[in-house]
C-alpha cells in the first residue's frame, strides 16, 4: 500500500451531519442571509451560534445522542434551530403534526419518550393534559414566549464538546399514515437528507441566490426536503407559520422567494389575494399552470418545474424517482427514472425482478431509504426483507426502466396533502356504541382529491345521526380525517372473503379517485 494512502483515515471522505454542514457555511459565508421568520432574520453565522447555544441548553437538559428532541407547534424558526441544535448533540428531532388531536398527540410523545417537548399555543390541543401525561423529567419549553426562549439561550453554560459526525445516524423523525391502525415514525439521517438535497439541487437549480418558501407543513417530508436542500447550497430559507395567502403574498413580495410547495387551491387562493392587494409575486418561479396564477409568477423552466412528480414517501427521505430525470415534460403523477445511486425492482409471486416489464411491490434500496421506523421492531423487520425496503405499493417497470407507481396495497384516501388512512377512521367510528358496523372510502373531491365518507350500520333502535359520527372522529383524530359525509344503511356492509368488499361499496356509494386510479396517477 502507498505511504500516502495509508496515511489517510476514514475522517477525510466522513460524511457530514446536518450540524455540520451548517458549521461549514458559517466558517465560509458567516454573513450570509440564512433564515428569515417573521421580524427574525439570522445570517449563517448568527444561525450557527444559536443552533449553539441552543445545543447547550439541551444538554443541560440530560439531551444525547439517540435522545428525541419534540417540536409542537405551526412552522417556524425555532424549528430549524432545534433540528440544527439536536443534529449537533447526535440527537434526533420530531416535529409533530400541530393539526392532530390531542389524543393523537398523546399517543406520539408516549411513543417517543422525549427529553424535551419544545411548543407553541395551539388552538384545539390541551398541552396542559399532555404535560400531565409525560413523566416529570419532560423538559416542556414553551418556544412562544420568545424572551424567556432567549433567556434561557443566554444562560452561562459550556458549549457542546464539537459536533456529532456520525452522518448515518437518525436525525430527524417523520410520522407517516397509520396504515397499520396507528402512525409510525419513519427515522432519516443527515445522510438521506443531504442526499435528497443533493439530488433537488440538480433538478431544482437551486444555488446561494435560492429563496425557498418554508409555507407547507415542516412535518411533512414534501417541504422539509427542499428546505434542507436550500440549507445545503447555502441559500435562504424564509418561514411562514402556515399555507396562507397574505402570509404568502408578503413573504414573496418582501423576501424575493424564489419556489415553495404550494398545491393548486393554494396557489389560487394566493393569486385571488395578489389580485387585491396588488402584491408582486415576479421573484417566484411554479410549475402549476392555473388561470390569474400563471400571469403572476415565472413559468419554473428548471428540469423539476418542466416536470415535478415524481415518486417517493417519507420513509424515502421523499422522492426516489423523478419525472424531471426523462426530459420529457409533463407526466402523470407516481411516473420517473430512479434518483441516481437508488435501485428498484418488483416483487411478485414469482420473486424479485428489476427488468423491464415487471409488476409487483416496489422494492427501493439506496442511499434514501430511511434507518427505520422508531419503536417498530416487527414492522421493521416485515419492511425490510431481502437487503430491500419493501414500500407497501404496487408498481411496474417500463421499457426505459422508468418506474411506473400503480397504487398502495392498503387502502389510502388522499385529501390534499394528507395522507388518511381508513382503518384508522374506522377504528375511531367503532369507538360509538350505536355503530354495528362500519366502511371507510374516499370519494372524489373537486378541491382536495379526495374526501372521506362513512358507511355506517347502526345497532338495533339507535338514532345516531350523520353530525354525531362526525364530532365523534373530529374528537379522536385529527380534524382532517373526520368524514365529510355519512351514509347510513340497513343489514350488513357486502363482503368478500369475510371481509368488506370496498370496492363494491365504492360502487355503491360513489367511492374512488384513490391515487394511483386509472386517469389520476399510474
Amino acid at each position: 500500500m502507498n505511504a500516502w494512502y495509508s496515511a489517510m483515515t476514514v475522517d477525510i471522505s466522513r460524511l457530514p451531519t446536518l450540524a455540520g454542514v451548517l458549521h461549514g457555511i458559517a466558517q465560509n459565508r458567516p454573513d450570509a442571509p440564512a433564515l428569515v421568520c417573521a421580524d427574525v432574520r439570522l445570517t449563517y453565522a448568527e444561525l450557527a451560534e444559536r443552533t449553539g447555544q441552543l445545543a447547550a441548553v439541551f444538554e443541560s437538559m440530560g439531551v444525547g445522542p439517540g435522545d428525541r428532541v419534540v417540536w409542537l407547534g405551526q412552522n417556524c424558526h425555532l424549528l430549524f434551530e432545534a433540528l440544527l441544535a439536536a443534529s449537533q448533540l447526535g440527537a434526533l428531532l420530531a416535529p409533530l403534526n400541530w393539526r392532530q388531536s390531542t389524543q393523537e398527540l398523546e399517543f406520539l410523545l408516549a411513543d417517543l419518550a422525549p427529553k424535551v417537548v419544545l411548543w407553541q399555543p395551539l388552538d384545539g390541543v390541551d398541552v396542559d393534559f399532555l404535560m400531565e401525561t409525560t413523566p416529570a423529567d419532560t423538559h416542556w419549553v414553551l418556544a412562544h414566549d420568545t424572551e424567556r426562549y432567549k433567556a434561557q439561550l443566554e444562560m452561562p453554560l459550556d458549549p457542546p464538546n464539537g459536533v456529532a459526525e456520525d452522518a448515518h445516524a437518525p436525525a430527524l423523525i417523520l410520522y407517516t399514515g397509520a396504515f397499520t391502525g396507528r402512525p409510525s415514525g419513519a427515522m432519516l439521517t443527515s445522510s438521506n437528507l443531504l442526499t435528497q438535497g443533493m439530488h433537488l439541487g440538480h433538478l431544482m437549480q437551486i444555488d446561494r441566490s435560492f429563496v425557498y418558501l418554508n409555507s407547507g407543513p415542516l412535518c411533512h417530508i414534501a417541504t422539509m426536503m427542499v428546505a434542507i436542500a436550500t440549507l445545503e447550497y447555502g441559500g435562504l430559507n424564509v418561514v411562514i407559520p402556515r399555507a396562507d395567502p397574505d402570509l404568502i403574498c408578503r413573504a414573496i413580495e418582501t423576501e424575493h422567494c424564489t419556489s415553495a410547495f404550494l398545491l393548486p387551491q393554494v396557489a389560487e387562493q394566493v393569486a385571488a389575494r395578489a389580485g387585491e392587494t396588488g402584491a408582486d409575486l415576479s421573484s417566484f418561479r411554479s410549475p402549476l399552470d392555473l388561470p390569474g396564477w400563471s400571469e403572476l409568477v415565472q413559468r419554473d423552466a428548471t428540469p423539476w418545474g418542466q416536470s415535478p412528480n415524481g415518486y417517493g414517501q417519507t420513509e424515502l427521505s421523499g422522492n426516489v424517482a423523478h419525472g424531471a430525470l426523462l426530459g420529457e415534460g409533463p407526466l402523470p403523477l407516481g411516473m420517473g427514472l430512479a434518483a441516481p445511486l437508488m435501485q428498484l425492482a418488483m416483487r411478485s409471486e414469482d420473486g424479485i425482478s428489476g427488468a423491464p416489464g415487471s409488476v409487483g411491490e416496489i422494492l427501493i434500496r439506496g442511499p434514501l431509504v430511511h434507518a427505520g421506523y422508531w419503536n417498530r421492531v416487527e414492522v421493521n423487520r416485515e419492511r425490510f426483507r431481502d437487503g430491500w425496503w419493501h414500500t407497501g405499493d404496487l408498481g411496474r417497470i417500463g421499457a426505459d426502466g422508468r418506474l411506473i407507481f400503480i397504487g398502495p396495497m392498503a387502502r389510502l384516501i388522499k385529501s390534499g396533502l394528507e395522507n388518511i388512512y381508513p382503518v384508522e377512521v374506522e377504528a375511531a367510528i367503532r369507538d360509538l356504541d350505536a355503530v354495528a358496523e362500519v366502511g371507510v372510502i374516499g370519494v372524489p373531491d373537486e378541491k382536495w382529491g379526495q374526501s372521506v365518507r362513512a358507511v355506517v350500520v347502526r345497532t338495533p333502535g339507535s338514532a345516531v345521526a350523520e353530525h354525531d359520527v362526525i364530532a365523534h372522529v373530529a374528537s379522536k383524530i385529527a380534524s382532517y380525517k373526520k368524514p365529510r359525509s355519512v351514509i347510513f344503511v340497513d343489514g350488513p356492509l357486502p363482503r368478500s372473503g369475510g371481509s368488506v368488499d370496498y370496492d363494491q361499496l365504492d360502487r355503491n356509494h360513489g367511492g374512488g379517485g384513490y391515487p394511483g386510479s386509472i386517469g389520476t396517477r399510474n
